[in-house]
């Protein structure tokens, strides 16, 4: 009787387990961990394989590329990704979907590259009206350095958003559905928004 006792809490504690690694929650909680230790890979892992283009803009964080430009811009969000919290204050799940919602607080790196591009805009009027041309290096540097001025000289601000996360269900396994432009907001510090705001004002769609 103990032994078939014993057998039937294992169970249990199997299938209460197996529950819990079900729960949608489950993947925006390992996504967002990932995302503040700033692995792709973890990130990727949450979302749904058959995204490809989620699954390629995950990628795009490392790409491996040595290029000074890149890799300041993937420092900047590394170090940014550390100070992200959130917390999961709902889910709704309807059968093999479900939306989870999530309270997000975040480094809002907008108001950097708004000045940052504002300030090399005047600058590149100035050489142009000079005569003179910049190559494509030093124009990168040139934003580099700007960017390293507005880093040092704004005060750093945070963000405070509400997002909702569309997330699937595959083989009794949840994934986030997409990764949207909110949720890419967080994991860039604003930029995804921000650059999008600088195209209007520059009239591009």
């Amino acid at each position: 009787m103990k032994k078939s006792l014993s057998v039937i809490l294992v169970l249990a504690i199997i299938l209460a387990l197996s529950a819990c690694g079900t729960k949608p929650e489950t993947a925006v909680d390992g996504y967002f961990t990932a995302a503040k230790a700033f692995d792709p890979e973890g990130m990727k892992a949450m979302v749904d394989p058959a995204n490809e283009e989620a699954v390629s803009a995950i990628a795009e964080f490392s790409d491996g590329s040595e290029d000074e430009y890149t890799k300041y811009f993937q420092d900047y969000l590394k170090e940014s990704a550390k100070k992200i919290t959130y917390t999961i204050s709902g889910s709704e799940v309807d059968g093999d979907t479900a939306i989870v919602t999530v309270e997000c607080k975040y480094i809002d790196g907008g108001p950097i590259l708004s000045a940052t591009v504002a300030e090399a805009f005047k600058k590149m009027m100035g050489i142009a009206f000079s005569g003179a041309e910049l190559t494509e290096e030093e124009t990168n540097q040139m934003f580099l350095d700007i960017m390293n001025e507005q880093t040092e000289s704004l005060e750093e601000t945070y963000k405070e958003t509400t997002v909702k996360i569309n997330c699937i269900k595959k083989d009794s396994t949840w994934y986030i559905a997409d990764v949207n432009d909110d949720l890419l907001d967080v994991v860039t510090s604003g930029f995804v928004s921000a650059a999008s705001d600088l195209g209007k004002a520059f009239g591009s769609d």
